[in-house]
């Protein structure tokens, strides 16, 4: 089993595990929500992957054992539209993959419009059984394009890339 560890509020963390289980993804993959009350009792948990969807508000102890956990991650997955801490002891095996709806992310939505947007896969990433999704383009029709929604989009399409049985 896998663990992913996430640092989002409340509701993001329930959309994430919503994906996840609705990619049918949640059999082989335990969720772990990180903050200030338990991040100096994970500590010993190794996570494949790490997901950042909000600011941290962490004392320097704190940052350490995020630093800790963050050494041998396969997967960092980064909301770039807000300004994060990002871990310095990254491994080099690590795959950083941004996300947002600013230009420099590595997933992005551009062309937003009532009746959809545009995603972007701006950079080759490779899953986690080797496969690579190259740079691609997608016209998503939607009647929904508040940034609640376009961000769960992001994360379902990132999430589908890296754990997707190919």
């Amino acid at each position: 089993m896998s663990f992913i560890g996430v640092i989002a509020n409340d509701n993001d963390f329930k959309n994430i595990r919503k994906i996840f289980s609705k990619k049918n993804i949640s059999k082989s993959v335990s969720l772990i929500d990180i903050n200030q009350n338990n991040i100096e009792n994970i500590r010993n948990i190794t996570f494949e992957t790490i997901i950042f969807c909000k600011e941290l508000n962490f004392s320097n102890t704190q940052k350490y054992y995020l630093n800790k956990l963050c050494e041998n991650i396969s997967y960092l997955l980064i909301n770039s539209d807000f300004n994060f801490y990002t871990p310095p002891f990254i491994n080099s095996e690590c795959n950083i993959i941004t996300f947002g709806l600013n230009q420099k992310a590595t997933v992005t939505i551009s062309s937003i419009s009532e009746n959809g947007f545009v995603l972007s896969l701006q950079k080759n990433i490779i899953s986690l059984n080797n496969t690579l999704y190259e740079v691609e383009e997608k016209s998503i029709k939607t009647c929904n394009t508040n940034n609640f929604r376009l961000y769960k989009i992001l994360l379902e399409y990132i999430i589908q890339i890296i754990y997707s049985k190919k």
